[in-house]
């Protein structure tokens, strides 16, 4: 693992070098170039602070007594899926969820804080109701602040219903709640890719340790397109495993809702037909649950958003081409206009999220890959297909880094994939070993909470 987490520490020290001197002899300074980038800190978003000492010492003294009780549950029931370890991992993760949040004061946890109100909800004066949203959004999106001109409208509408019922924190308390529910779900997407019991509980285990489920859902709304993929996924994984075509439907209607909130949905459906691809490929399922579930959850789908346009007028497509070409003009007009441009771009994208997501975890995650030969013939599926995505994703030329926080969607997959690792070292004395990966992670999680302040730059 330590060899691992150098190598990745190397080429960020590579990586930042590298744009720093481009970004010295060159008069272009778009985009990832700007200068809110241009730091020793690149590739990553915001900038660095420095903590008052008790906070420190309070974060890392509760993270050290929920971790004990969490080690003391597995020890008392004699392995990691005995009574009560799941319900000690939710725990820890909404406690120190909470303790994270706090270390910038109850603002940030009882109160919207700034990619909340001035990312989405600057906007809610403008509209009478969710309906009106959904009915002008579109005509309107060149006229809006914040995220919501390059967003579509969930979050906006989640804001409105809240401001009209008088819960103005609906969407923060949503986004936490789908946080912990992800802990949850993750277990399950261990357990559909062929991870046995202990594997299972290690990657909820290993997400609810990590940074990202950590920091992020008090300081803005994409951990919920975390939970929508994770559904989405599961869905599928059931579809292609039992021809249910319940699950089917429930898949179209998870990437629905994602569609409304995010348009990573893009990337995520991409990763689901890769990894009805690759279970094809790798015998994981056959042809007949394949045809069978994906032109059920397509349909519903395209239904969906159908009935939303007749009933609202809602425009997907519009909206769509409205946001990616916001987001094309305000940071660049062509992704790929110079090599050395686009190649800076693509690899930050790819090592701003595997550093963010955690030393530990990324390691572990990528040590998985020298038991492919012997994984269960879905993980196999799974693991090609996620990190076909992840790669198309880096160098789509759709992202401009920030991918610490947009790109949250793959921590599960990552998780599941360093459970995986772990899980392969046996158990008995390797108990040891698995405590502290998980510390690791968990360590790594309080230092980048502490010492980096990640909405502002």
């Amino acid at each position: 693992m330590v060899s691992g987490a150098s190598a990745l520490l190397f080429l960020l020290f590579v990586w930042n070098v590298a744009f720093r001197n481009y970004a010295r002899g060159s008069a272009y300074h778009g985009d990832v170039f700007r200068g809110a980038f241009n730091t020793f800190f690149s590739p990553f978003y915001g900038q660095p602070e420095a903590p008052e000492a008790g906070t420190v010492i309070v974060v890392f003294l509760l993270a050290l007594l929920l971790g004990t009780l969490v080690a003391r549950r597995v020890h008392q029931s004699g392995s990691w899926h005995g009574p009560g370890v799941a319900a000690s991992l939710l725990v820890y993760q909404g406690m120190m969820l909470a303790a994270f949040a706090l270390t910038d004061g109850p603002v940030r946890l009882f109160a919207n804080t700034v990619d909340y109100l001035a990312g989405f909800g600057s906007d809610t004066h403008l509209f009478d109701g969710a309906a009106e949203i959904l009915a002008t959004y579109v005509d309107r999106m060149h006229t809006l602040t914040g995220h919501n001109h390059n967003y579509p409208p969930g979050s906006l509408m989640v804001l409105e219903i809240g401001e009209n019922l008088g819960l103005p924190g609906l969407l923060r308390w949503a986004v936490v709640g789908a946080t912990l529910l992800a802990a949850v779900l993750t277990r399950q997407l261990a357990r559909l890719v062929g991870l046995d019991l202990t594997g299972s509980v290690l990657a909820m285990a290993l997400l609810v340790a990590s940074a990202g489920p950590l920091v992020y859902p008090t300081t803005h709304m994409m951990p919920l397109t975390m939970t929508l993929a994770l559904m989405a996924q599961l869905a599928l994984l059931v579809g292609l495993t039992t021809g249910s075509r319940a699950a089917a439907v429930g898949g179209g209607l998870a990437m629905s809702i994602l569609t409304l909130f995010s348009f990573v949905a893009v990337i995520v459906g991409l990763g689901l037909v890769l990894l009805v691809g690759a279970a094809v490929a790798f015998r994981a399922t056959d042809t007949r649950r394949v045809m069978a579930t994906g032109s059920l959850a397509l349909a519903t789908y395209v239904i969906f958003f159908a009935i939303l346009r007749a009933v609202s007028g809602f425009d997907l497509l519009d909206c769509f081409l409205q946001a990616t070409g916001y987001v094309n003009t305000a940071m660049t007009q062509d992704a790929f206009d110079t090599a050395g441009r686009y190649l800076l771009r693509s690899t930050g994208n790819v090592l701003a999220y595997l550093a963010y997501a955690g030393l530990g975890l990324t390691v572990l995650a990528v040590a998985a890959w020298r038991h492919f030969a012997t994984m269960p013939a879905m993980l196999r599926a799974f693991a090609t297909s996620q990190a076909l995505t992840f790669l198309i994703a880096g160098f789509s030329g759709l992202f401009f880094m920030e991918t610490e926080r947009i790109w949250i969607f793959f921590t599960p997959s990552l998780a599941v994939l360093a459970a995986y690792a772990l899980a392969e070292r046996g158990s008995g004395p390797h108990l040891r070993t698995r405590l502290l990966a998980l510390g690791l992670v968990a360590g790594t999680a309080c230092v980048q909470e502490l010492f980096w302040s990640h909405h502002q730059v």
